[in-house]
């Protein structure tokens, strides 16, 4: 594929040394897309309203379907602001999501087959041209590999010293931006992964490959920046500033689409869907999330789509979803229970 050229991003600065820093950030002044952002807040506004009456079977069911067509009709068929346009496709899914679910059957798997989808972009590209983090690597994330903090403190010197070397700042980011650091270390992994991707950009690139590192990335950049948006990470550490940290989030994703082009691709669809949730698109974020469900982590299609559909309001499909998420992953549900 041929990548989309698009501008370069603002910089910032990057204070994310060390295997486990103690994230010092500094954020550059970010220019706020004020348009862009009224236009979301309004169609966020604008989102259906829908029923949540006490039903568990197909009573409810036809009755929000007949809600949501009574919507749609509403719309009409002549042109229609951008606004509106939105709202059908949001209605729309939601249609899609209630026909396809038959109460008291959902399962663990996505509630219908995917059509026709483009295929994978690949794993994240390794880069590495001086070979300097190839030893480190292996020992930090490899095969079996069992890290020590021996080789995290080796990692943080060996940045000290060469501060510039990609391949060092890749390992880095790949090494805070795990799972269990995700909320932790919010900040040391956008910082890291806005930095990587500014350096990646000066490379020319004759192949896919910055390319796609590239957009891997801003994909980092944009979950790091979700997570730290998280109640429970704000409630620990609040944001110094709320709307920048917005703006942030958007110019992250818009890069990443600009890169991408339209198309929707499998390694990047959760920070798609927790874009459309971010507006409100609560109905198109839960088709999105059905339709590729078999490309992304089990655990997490469970539990978005249990989150989603308590969004939308639909109380029966979503205690359902409860229900199917708590009987796969106990665990998980008894640590939120304790954190809220």
């Amino acid at each position: 594929m041929q990548w989309e050229t698009m501008s370069k991003p603002f910089r910032t600065g990057f204070h994310a040394f060390g295997g486990l820093p103690s994230p010092q950030p500094r954020y550059a002044c970010w220019i706020l897309c004020v348009c862009w952002l009224a236009f979301c807040n309004a169609t966020a506004k604008g989102q259906l309203s829908v029923l949540s009456v006490e039903d568990t079977g197909e009573k409810w069911r036809e009755a929000q379907l007949a809600a949501i067509e009574e919507q749609l009709s509403t719309l009409g068929s002549s042109a229609a602001s951008g606004a509106t346009s939105e709202m059908e496709l949001e209605l729309k899914a939601q249609r899609k999501w209630l026909e396809s679910w038959q109460p008291k059957q959902l399962s663990t798997d996505p509630l219908w087959e995917a059509g026709a989808r483009p295929g994978p972009l690949g794993a994240e590209p390794i880069i590495d041209p001086n070979g300097t983090a190839a030893s480190l690597r292996r020992k930090l994330l490899g095969a079996g590999a069992q890290p020590t903090a021996r080789d995290t403190k080796a990692l943080r010197a060996a940045l000290a010293e060469q501060p510039d070397d990609l391949g060092l700042r890749q390992l880095h980011l790949h090494w805070i931006d795990q799972r269990q650091y995700r909320k932790q270390y919010a900040d040391a992994i956008a910082e890291s992964a806005q930095y990587l991707e500014q350096q990646l950009q000066q490379i020319e690139d004759d192949d896919d490959k910055i390319g796609l590192a590239r957009a891997y990335c801003l994909y980092r950049l944009g979950r790091a920046l979700i997570y730290r948006g998280l109640p429970e990470v704000v409630s620990e550490s609040p944001l110094p500033d709320p709307e920048q940290h917005q703006a942030r989030l958007l110019a992250a994703y818009t890069q990443l689409r600009q890169l991408l082009g339209s198309q929707i691709r499998s390694e990047f669809v959760l920070l798609d869907i927790r874009m459309l949730r971010h507006d409100g698109w609560y109905g198109r974020a839960l088709g999105l999330l059905e339709t590729y469900g078999d490309t992304v982590d089990p655990q997490w299609l469970l539990k978005k789509r249990r989150d989603l559909l308590r969004e939308l309001g639909w109380q029966a499909p979503a205690r359902e979803a409860a229900a199917v998420y708590a009987q796969e992953y106990p665990e998980e549900v008894a640590v939120e229970a304790k954190e809220g």
